[in-house]
């Protein structure tokens, strides 16, 4: 079965990216899920988003990278950061 998401362990990973995308200045963030977590995105997606209106952030299945590795082709193409 995919993976679970523990919530409590979640928001602390949370709070950790909103800091980031906020110190790096980002305009535009994408989110890269492996398969086994993608039906995580929507949660995470509205959690990140929420506090962060003036962020625009996409949506990206990996489907070509290992899980470790992120897809900069993908976000070269949507100039994301």
């Amino acid at each position: 079965d995919s993976l679970e998401l523990d919530k409590d362990i979640f928001a602390s990973y949370l709070n950790k990216c909103r800091e980031r995308i906020i110190t790096a200045g980002a305009v535009q963030v994408a989110l890269q899920y492996h398969p086994e977590i993608l039906k995580h995105a929507p949660y995470i997606y509205h959690e990140l988003s929420s506090p962060l209106p003036d962020v625009e952030f996409f949506v990206l299945a990996d489907t070509q990278q290992n899980p470790c590795c992120f897809d900069y082709i993908s976000f070269q193409h949507i100039s994301a950061q």
